[in-house]
């Protein structure tokens, strides 16, 4: 067991500026590729899954580093996992074109 919550920050880093890294630049160009999709929702999956072992292992330092897009990223994962038919493909476009990057930046400040 870790004894620090780095390794998960690290984690879920590591995953989302790979799902930014393979945004294309057009979103005709997501919506249109089913796999670039899968690919970006597993990503985005992990990044939560991991970021719920740092609110289940590490509680003050969630409870100390928590903002909405913490909430969010939890959300669309349980969304992800348990709810596929409900995913909003447009919605996950806005969320790894406008919330991913700025999570990223914030995740970052923590390392």
């Amino acid at each position: 067991m870790t004894t620090s919550a780095a390794p998960y920050i690290n984690l879920i880093l590591d995953s989302l500026i790979v799902v930014m890294s393979r945004v294309p630049a057009e979103k005709s160009a997501f919506l249109d590729d089913g796999i670039l999709q899968d690919a970006t929702l597993m990503r985005l999956q992990e990044a939560g899954e991991q970021l719920i072992h740092v609110r289940e292992q590490f509680p003050e330092y969630y409870e100390r580093h928590e903002t909405d897009a913490w909430h969010k990223l939890i959300g669309l994962r349980n969304i992800i996992a348990h709810g596929y038919l409900e995913i909003r493909i447009e919605e996950v476009w806005k969320t790894v074109t406008e919330d991913v990057p700025a999570f990223v930046e914030e995740l970052q400040k923590l390392l």
